[in-house]
């Protein structure tokens, strides 16, 4: 479950980042899109994680307690199971629009199993 709490780190931490921190989130677009990283996206998080952030950032640490933690979730995902395509236009992902405050939503994210 994707909670407010969980965003908030997650703001939190892409702020600390430096990546987007030239606006507040209050002033972006209420569109919302979720999707599983694919493989590739995973070994690039960690190559970034053990090269360029290699601490955890504001945020991240109320979501993991360390960085090899986090590292370790990111090497023992099973998303390399799943065909994840790179477009919105795929049941795996969810789109949607978020405005209302307090509001919460429910979306299906259905993933296909890559041939062995």
């Amino acid at each position: 479950m994707i909670t407010r709490a969980l965003l908030d780190a997650e703001v939190d931490a892409t702020l600390a980042s430096g990546l987007m921190d030239y606006v507040r989130i209050e002033s972006g677009y209420p569109d919302i899109v979720i999707r599983p990283y694919s493989q590739r996206e995973i070994e690039r998080a960690i190559g970034a994680r053990t090269n360029s952030w290699r601490s955890l950032l504001k945020g991240e640490d109320r979501r993991w307690g360390s960085l090899d933690e986090l590292i370790t979730l990111y090497r023992r995902a099973q998303n390399h199971r799943f065909r994840i395509p790179d477009t919105r236009e795929s049941n795996a992902c969810a789109l949607g629009t978020w405005t209302e405050a307090d509001a919460e939503y429910d979306y299906t994210v259905t993933l296909e199993a890559t041939k062995a």
